[in-house]
């Protein structure tokens, strides 16, 4: 017998229920998308120095761009935002229900595609900036105490 006490939605679920953000909000509190965005950016920060590294040895004309100007670029991003972070997955379920063949960033097109109007996507945010949210998403500090490459 694994559970012999009550079961069925709490009174606070049931609060809530007939909300659909609310009741999201509920089983993921904001306060989740404010560590999410939190360890999102900090991320970001862990791994600048080894982007940049990249990003000037990819450069198509060696040496037209310095790992300085490069570094101070990227260092300029502003920090990942918990409403940006629900954006995102916004948009992610937006991209399920009308997928493209190819890429979610096929949805700020210019041009309409299926049901999304063309820009409908811009309107929430750049695609640049969902690409950076997205590379970064981060839950946790890997760099953390209790960060272990055998943790599941």
């Amino acid at each position: 017998d694994l559970f012999s006490g009550e079961y069925g939605p709490t009174d606070d679920v049931l609060a809530v229920a007939h909300d659909p953000l609310k009741l999201f909000f509920f089983f993921m509190p904001k306060d989740f998308w404010k560590d999410v965005a939190k360890e999102s950016h900090r991320y970001f920060l862990q791994n600048l120095t080894a982007r940049v590294d990249r990003m000037f040895e990819n450069q198509k004309t060696p040496g037209k761009t310095t790992k300085k100007q490069f570094m101070n670029k990227e260092s300029k991003k502003s920090d990942i935002k918990p409403h940006e972070v629900l954006h995102v997955l916004g948009l992610l379920l937006a991209h399920m229900l009308n997928p493209h063949r190819r890429r979610i960033r096929e949805h700020w097109s210019r041009h309409g595609v299926g049901a999304v109007s063309r820009g409908t996507f811009n309107e929430w945010m750049s695609r640049n900036w969902l690409e950076h949210v997205m590379v970064n998403l981060h839950f946790t500090n890997n760099a953390g105490a209790r960060a272990s490459p055998t943790e599941l």
